[in-house]
């Protein structure tokens, strides 16, 4: 019950602070619109702002306003990237290694040996993978292949050749 209600007014007040952020974000043109007309008019008074002069300055706010509002959101996406890119590159830079459970099926960095033994660095256990798969195999392959069939050639053989995809006989 008192973890809930905590969840609760730790929400509400997260709630009323993106309020606060979106009235503020809604609120940027209109105020810099009225700072814009009120320089204007104490840089120059002995020329009238005009009509046409407003509505046109209102208007090019207007249009700068989604584009200027998007940077923001971008520069995020575009850190939020380079970030995942680091991570990315750390997880691929890892040094290899073996688990204590694991230690027995041998890893890729390994070193082989001249019996086509391999024994790792990290603990010194050697693996023999004819060993391996001689013991623990639940799945063995014998002179097995494996192919895509040839799906034109399939409906050729089922006789499901029909008009060409593009409608050509």
């Amino acid at each position: 019950e008192g973890a809930r209600r905590a969840e609760l007014l730790s929400m509400w007040r997260l709630y009323c602070l993106f309020t606060v952020f979106e009235g503020l974000w809604q609120s940027i043109v209109p105020i810099t619109t009225a700072v814009m007309f009120a320089a204007y008019s104490l840089l120059n008074p002995d020329k009238p702002l005009t009509a046409a002069q407003a509505f046109t300055a209102m208007s090019l706010l207007q249009m700068v306003q989604e584009p200027l509002f998007t940077i923001p959101w971008v520069m995020n996406l575009i850190i939020e990237a380079l970030v995942a890119g680091k991570r990315m590159e750390r997880l691929f830079f890892l040094t290899e290694s073996t688990l204590p459970a694991l230690a027995p099926i041998g890893t890729f960095g390994a070193d082989s040996g001249t019996d086509g033994t391999e024994q790792s660095s990290d603990s010194g256990i050697t693996f023999d993978p004819a060993e391996q798969v001689a013991t623990s195999t639940a799945i063995e392959f014998s002179g097995a292949s494996f192919v895509w069939p040839d799906v034109a050639q399939d409906r050729r053989e089922n006789g499901d050749e029909e008009d060409g995809e593009d409608g050509s006989g």
